[in-house]
């Protein structure tokens, strides 16, 4: 997205840190399970971690660190939700099971020792929950998918789920990542709770968006997460959360087919 043309110097340092660890004596992680995504779902997580910072006037190499740990963590659980149990290993390593799980599990480990090597293991505890959370959330997922489990759920019931589903798997990310860069920028209690309150309506909006799910919705999620922006500092890095908001109420229906497309 050409509106964090502003951040692009520190995106290319996420970029950076996330291809070194790609490499493993075996070979390119992307030879063993697929690393490719839309190019949206590439930056917008370690953006917005990055932004929070900004928002602040600050950027540090934690930050950095923390966006590659954001992004490491949505690869992997990624590569695990995209292995269905009729995948076969002679297709090749990546449309198998075996390697992706390994893979997944490997990139795990990176969110774990990228923590350390940048002294934010302080932060392994929230996201670990954040870990708990996208799983549990791809469980009930799941279990919603089972006809044989829906068969005396009624439709708000039905909704009421994928939005508790939406949060899980897409919203605590972002809201945990958002806070924490927020609180390496030394804000107050306010101002955390009130990029957290951003974050997790933005991320919530944008999982709802990827999984095709009522745009009405979608919007609603969008308005409240512009409530929590018009809180925070007004200066360029506002404006560029403020034209995402704008360019993903805009985009929904492109990105809805780049993401099927890409699913």
């Amino acid at each position: 997205m050409s509106i964090f043309q502003p951040i692009t110097k520190e995106l290319e340092a996420v970029k950076t840190m996330l291809q070194k660890e790609y490499i493993i004596k075996a070979g390119h992680l992307n030879s063993f399970a697929h690393l490719e995504t839309t190019s949206l779902n590439s930056i917008i997580r370690p953006a917005t971690v990055i932004l929070s910072g900004r928002l602040f006037n600050y950027i540090s190499n934690q930050v950095i660190a923390l966006a590659a740990v954001v992004q490491f963590i949505y690869m992997a659980s990624n590569i695990h939700f995209r292995i269905t149990e009729d995948q076969k290993e002679d297709k090749g390593p990546k449309d198998g099971s075996q390697f992706p799980v390994l893979v997944g599990d490997y990139l795990y480990g990176k969110f774990f020792t990228s923590l350390c090597n940048a002294e934010l293991a302080k932060y392994l505890g929230p996201l670990s929950q954040v870990i708990c959370s996208i799983h549990e959330g791809g469980i009930l997922r799941r279990k919603v998918s089972n006809p044989y489990s829906n068969r005396n759920s009624n439709e708000n019931k039905i909704i009421s789920l994928q939005q508790e589903i939406t949060y899980k798997e897409t919203g605590t990310l972002f809201e945990t990542g958002c806070r924490i860069s927020s609180e390496l920028a030394g804000t107050s209690p306010e101002d955390q709770l009130n990029i957290q309150d951003f974050a997790r309506e933005l991320g919530t909006a944008y999982g709802l968006i990827e999984n095709r799910v009522d745009a009405n919705n979608i919007v609603l999620h969008i308005e409240k997460a512009g409530l929590s922006l018009n809180k925070l500092p007004q200066n360029k890095y506002h404006q560029i959360l403020r034209n995402l908001l704008d360019q993903l109420q805009k985009d929904m229906p492109n990105i809805v087919k780049q993401n099927a497309i890409g699913s």
